[in-house]
């Protein structure tokens, strides 16, 4: 396939979509405000130019993938002319108006998946959430997205897309942050974290069983066991004390209603 994408950013999504854009022969380029930071990405793929975001043209191209920080979208929209082509943005709660009155094909890909340079992401496991100016545009971004693999998805606009990715802080982000807490928790007193693994993937076997997680919540507070839950928070610093009895708490109350 001939190299058509630029890749605009140098973090975590523009690292990995690079990885899936270069897999499949469409990688063209990699553009930041750094050329030494492009050329990190793009040296590991032959053929691959490495080009300054404002101090030089960017190549000529089908697509270009914004994967930025929400701030710099707007930024590259107002300060980069509109070249005829296909401009896209990855984010998750930026709406699709961002580039309204600046391009004239426009849209976005927004990977509903955890994204990491440290560990990269199998391109099958992502859902691509896409929305585009238009049909054809919807069309070719549709194509692209099915090229370096995965599954797309067209939410009915920015807003139905803006939720899906609170749920995606609440599902991911907390969630690992949560793990996190065990871990430390873990280490501190010598023991390999790992013995949580299958406690950790029943349970979210159990999530996505077709019932909901709220009828399938276990543990202390859905029994209402106040002493094991003031004898776990005695065993732990302060930090990790509070989030365990915000949590706690927060169970409690959906599961003992009168209560409140």
């Amino acid at each position: 396939m001939t190299p058509d994408t630029v890749v605009i950013g140098t973090g975590n999504v523009a690292t990995d979509i690079a990885r899936m854009l270069a897999s499949c022969g469409r990688l063209a380029a990699v553009a930041a405000r750094s050329v030494d930071k492009a050329q990190k990405i793009a040296g590991a793929y032959p053929g691959v130019k490495a080009v300054g975001l404002y101090n030089t043209t960017l190549p000529d191209a089908k697509f270009y993938i914004c994967a930025v920080t929400d701030p710099a979208i707007l930024h590259i929209a107002e300060n980069i002319p509109d070249n005829g082509a296909v401009w896209i943005h990855t984010a998750g709660s930026v709406g699709i108006e961002i580039w309204a009155g600046h391009r004239s094909r426009y849209g976005v890909l927004y990977p509903l998946q955890t994204i990491s340079s440290l560990r990269p992401v199998d391109s099958s496991r992502i859902p691509w959430l896409i929305e585009a100016d238009s049909p054809v545009t919807l069309q070719l971004i549709d194509s692209l997205a099915n090229s370096i693999g995965g599954w797309c998805v067209s939410p009915k606009n920015s807003s139905e897309r803006a939720m899906l990715h609170v749920a995606a802080v609440f599902a991911c982000n907390f969630t690992n942050y949560i793990l996190g807490e065990a871990f430390d928790f873990l280490e501190d007193q010598n023991i390999d974290p790992s013995i949580l693994k299958p406690l950790v993937e029943r349970t979210v076997e159990n999530a996505f069983s077709g019932k909901s997680p709220h009828l399938l919540q276990t543990g202390p507070a859905v029994r209402g066991n106040k002493a094991v839950i003031e004898s776990h928070i005695n065993r732990l610093p302060a930090d990790s004390a509070e989030t365990y009895r915000f949590l706690s708490d927060k169970i409690y109350r959906k599961h003992h209603p009168s209560e409140k």
